[in-house]
């Protein structure tokens, strides 16, 4: 019985207290060596290469993660080769920021160093210019060989996660890897163009948050997969992390104010929004002062990484419940707007805190979730801004239009207002300076007969000047007849007026003739006045039933519509006319005047 028992506690002792071996073969191609790793903190940095054997390793029973602190961690993995050549491997840690990291095989009774490498070491000494830190690694024929692995990353945290490959296998990981890198570089470059270029055409900070926030994530994935390195072969200092911290604020910053130009969350949460800008606010001391070397080496880099952190989950977490409000109150956006941003929280909490704490198994390329969840990000936020962004055209568009219109309205009523008036003028002097006179004439026509030519002489003016205000209010023919009256009427001694009409359509509406009758009033006006011309000529034009022209031209000193600054009231009143027909006005000063007007949809 007690022997039994002997040796039941021998074989529980054997399977606690063995080490977990790993046989390394020609057939897998990639292990996760998580399951194999034994662990060592080193409180005072005093471990001795040549004494490695002799500490006490426990087994690392969690992911490969561990919290800032002042110990070096050594981590042992033990690899067993049956077979009868030498088994050619590679050692390939994932995680690019850490600071040293020291390589040692034990061979025999001899421990030789692999490599030492690290953010503080240089870059071109590395194997593979990759991210991340590949080691060779040979194991020697029916041989059990010890890897041990020395992190120095003192007050950050540290993720050591190790891959065993083979080469072949590492050389096509880093393709395709290289490929998905590369692809998500030209997309944020072509990002942080289009949004920046929006941002300077149309104004709208909408394009400007977006803008920020992509370059904030850009500069936060590239220095943790390494980009860093390719610009300076050694960071003694840890200038990579107050970069990093950098691109953290610009993150928790832009983000809710992006969000917010697509959907109100700050309106609709004005007390808690303070919060976020109070937090991000607040963490733009600490990553100025984590800019300082000295600052960076010290405990204080400690408490600037976790308060970094906590900003980031509490600004995510209040993101997500302003949006899940909205979607209560129904605001814009609000649905997809919590969809894309639950993936993007998602693809962090994947890659940044579900390895670190365990609960998912890492991969050989730990930020791979967070790029695929920004491809899906940028793609979905450029449909919605594309979508506002047309929206918002489509509304100035309207407001233009109704602009316009109003414009439009201003312009008939003033013109409404001067044909009111003119009427009102020349009645007056029909009605009644014409009557005063006729009684006058009546009276004196047998006194004095001097007087009795001026006065006709005055009336015929009055009756002329009464004729010119009262709107005619013609259509069609009649407008042909009045013109040509008005031709008559204006020619005199000096000046001769000359009309011509060429298919001019049958025009129904009369306020449009009227328009079309006081313009040409107007042109003859100017040239009486001010043109010294001795010959005008009009020509009434139509075109294809639909539009016509008007034609003007005179032999005089001439003058250019287009470039009179102070024109009077009647080159004010010809604009507001051609306007309210929907025309335009061309004109040309060259041995006299030339104005050209054209007017489509007529009827």
């Amino acid at each position: 019985m007690r022997l039994g028992l002997f040796f039941f506690f021998l074989l529980i002792g054997n399977s606690i207290f063995s080490e977990n071996i790993l046989t390394v073969d020609t057939i897998n191609s990639q292990i996760n060596l998580q399951d194999y790793a034994y662990i060592y903190f080193d409180s005072g940095n005093n471990v001795e290469v040549d004494n490695l054997e002799k500490l006490e390793w426990e087994k690392l029973n969690k992911a490969p993660s561990f919290r800032p602190g002042d110990d070096i961690i050594w981590l042992k993995y033990v690899f067993q080769n049956k077979y009868d050549s030498e088994v050619k491997k590679v050692l390939f840690i994932s995680y690019n920021h850490i600071h040293k990291i020291d390589v040692f095989q034990k061979k025999g009774d001899t421990t030789i160093s692999l490599a030492k490498t690290g953010t503080m070491r240089s870059f071109s000494e590395k194997e593979m210019q990759v991210t991340g830190y590949p080691i060779s690694i040979n194991v020697e024929a029916n041989t059990i060989s010890t890897v041990y692995i020395k992190y120095e990353h003192l007050n950050r945290p540290l993720r050591a996660t190790a891959f065993l490959f083979s080469n072949k296998e590492l050389l096509k990981v880093v393709k395709n890897e290289k490929s998905l890198v590369w692809f998500w570089r030209g997309m944020y470059f072509f990002v942080l163009i289009l949004t920046l270029i929006g941002y300077l055409y149309i104004g709208d900070k909408m394009f400007l948050y977006y803008f920020l926030l992509n370059l904030g994530v850009s500069i936060y994935i590239s220095t943790n997969i390494g980009v860093f390195s390719y610009f300076v072969d050694i960071d003694l200092t840890d200038v990579t992390s107050p970069i990093n911290y950098t691109s953290s604020l610009l993150i928790n910053l832009f983000f809710p104010l992006f969000i917010n130009e697509l959907t109100p969350i700050a309106d609709n949460n004005r007390k808690s929004w303070n919060i976020i800008l109070f937090i991000n606010y607040g963490m733009i001391p600490f990553i100025l002062i984590s800019y300082f070397p000295a600052v960076r080496q010290s405990v204080l880099t400690y408490y600037i990484h976790y308060y970094i952190i906590f900003s980031l989950m509490i600004v995510f977490l209040l993101v997500i419940y302003y949006l899940v409000r909205n979607i209560y109150l129904k605001a814009e956006n609000s649905i997809p707007l919590l969809a894309i941003y639950s993936i993007y929280v998602l693809s962090s909490f994947i890659d940044v805190f579900g390895q670190n704490m365990g609960l998912i198994k890492d991969s050989p390329y730990i930020y791979r979730t967070v790029i695929l969840g920004s491809f899906i990000e940028v793609f979905s936020f450029m449909f919605l801004m594309a979508k506002k962004t047309r929206n918002v055209y489509m509304q100035r568009s309207h407001l233009l239009v109704q602009q316009k219109n109003h414009q439009k309205e201003i312009i008939n009523a003033m013109v409404s207002s001067q044909e009111e008036e003119r009427n009102r003028v020349g009645r007056e002097l029909h009605d009644l300076v014409g009557a005063n006179m006729a009684v006058i004439k009546h009276r004196i026509n047998d006194v004095d007969v001097e007087l009795s030519g001026i006065v006709n002489k005055t009336i015929d003016s009055v009756r002329s000047l009464s004729h010119g205000l009262v709107t005619p209010m013609v259509n069609n023919d009649e407008f042909i007849d009045e013109m040509k009256q008005l031709a008559h009427i204006s020619s005199n001694e000096h000046m001769k007026v000359h009309i011509y009409f060429h298919k001019w359509p049958y025009i129904q509406d009369a306020d449009k003739t009227t328009h079309l009758y006081r313009i040409s009033q107007e042109l003859l006006q100017n040239a009486t006045k001010h043109s010294e011309a001795n010959n005008v000529y009009f020509q009434f034009i139509g075109h294809d039933k639909t539009s016509i022209s008007i034609f003007y031209e005179d032999d005089g000193i001439g003058f250019d519509f287009k470039n009179v600054k102070t024109g009077g009231l009647g080159l004010k009143s010809i604009q507001n006319r051609v306007d309210i027909l929907g025309g335009k006005i061309d004109s040309l000063k060259s041995n006299g005047s030339t104005i050209n007007i054209e007017i489509e949809n007529i009827f």
